[in-house]
């Protein structure tokens, strides 16, 4: 077979590996404290971003940076954002496993002692009411029942505590970026990288015996 057709089919092969290659990422890592209490998890992918949360109990001037006056102090500044993020705590976070039952048994989650549901709140911006300032938030309710879990979206007090007795199933989640993915070839497809890669240099020590 003529040398230019090998290279071609080496290059080829070499750029069919490259096509093929993904941005692997981590899958979610909970952290979990010495009470088995999920107090956050790192590596939730959102529309394809990695975000690390922590879950937080109090009002939220105490929780999020700048004290909970800007929408610079969130993460995600629109409802859909917002909304994504509810749903990958439920798709990727609040889930049974041998970590513990955060499904099953939402007691499990920082901030929520209610055994029956958690909502975590997640705010996106403010609106004005009348006057009176309130968060705009969206939130997933991780109910211990099978298959009623779901994402809603509301507004609460600025000064909304869920520390307070009677928000025993409610808490924060704080997201911010983690650190960005690299490409990484799938393991299926080394062997053909490989493949190419040694043929492109068995043209070019072919081409130097000859022509030397």
């Amino acid at each position: 077979m003529h040398r230019s057709k090998l290279l071609a089919m080496a290059v080829c092969a070499a750029a069919g590996v490259l096509g093929m290659t993904a941005n692997v990422r981590a899958a979610a890592t909970l952290a979990v404290n010495g009470s088995g209490i999920l107090t956050g998890t790192q590596n939730v992918s959102i529309n394809g971003t990695p975000y690390d949360v922590t879950f937080a109990d109090g009002t939220c001037s105490a929780i999020f940076p700048g004290s909970c006056n800007s929408v610079s102090d969130f993460a995600f500044n629109t409802q859909s954002n917002a909304v994504a993020a509810a749903n990958a705590l439920l798709d990727q976070v609040f889930l049974d496993g041998s970590a513990g039952d955060f499904n099953s048994n939402p007691a499990l989650t920082f901030g929520c002692s209610d055994p029956n549901a958690c909502e975590t709140l997640i705010p996106y911006g403010f609106f004005s009411p009348g006057g009176a300032t309130e968060i705009l938030i969206a939130a997933d309710v991780n109910s211990s029942a099978g298959g009623t879990d779901f994402v809603t979206s509301g507004n609460v007090l600025t000064t909304f505590d869920t520390s307070l007795p009677a928000n025993a199933g409610l808490n924060w989640a704080v997201f911010t970026p983690a650190g960005a993915s690299v490409p990484v070839p799938q393991p299926a497809t080394l062997s053909v990288m490989v493949a190419g890669l040694a043929g492109i240099g068995w043209i070019r020590r072919k081409r130097s015996s000859t022509s030397s």
